[in-house]
């Protein structure tokens, strides 16, 4: 497929990749034209408590996680399988990037996806 990119964003049980949790793969594979061809979504049970904080600012709730949440071993390969080797977009790529590299260090993988992130004007 030629002209293709990815759309990504991450939720979070925090702001720290060193210490907080992915809780949420989010991604649209996109056409140059803004069409989407395919989606990916899923929820990742976190080690530690989803904050309050949190789940007021993502609507993602424990409850959710606790019974729909996969591992993060699952959700960091299931994601890097539908990302491929194409170019992913973020909105805020040092954030989002921090948080999947610290995921793909505890499981010895690597994102070497080209990034492009959102610039403020």
């Amino acid at each position: 497929m030629t002209n293709i990119a990815i759309i990504v964003d991450l939720e979070t049980t925090g702001l720290n990749s060193g210490y907080n949790e992915i809780i949420e793969f989010a991604a649209v594979i996109a056409k140059s034209d803004g069409t989407i061809i395919k989606e990916f979504s899923t929820l990742v049970k976190p080690e530690e408590q989803i904050p309050s904080e949190i789940t007021k600012i993502t609507g993602i709730t424990q409850k959710e996680v606790d019974k729909l949440g996969i591992s993060i071993n699952e959700g960091l390969s299931q994601f890097l399988d539908f990302i491929e080797d194409y170019p992913v977009f973020f909105h805020n790529a040092p954030f989002d990037v921090g948080f999947i590299n610290a995921a793909c260090n505890q499981m010895n993988l690597q994102f070497t996806n080209v990034v492009y992130a959102h610039q403020t004007f």
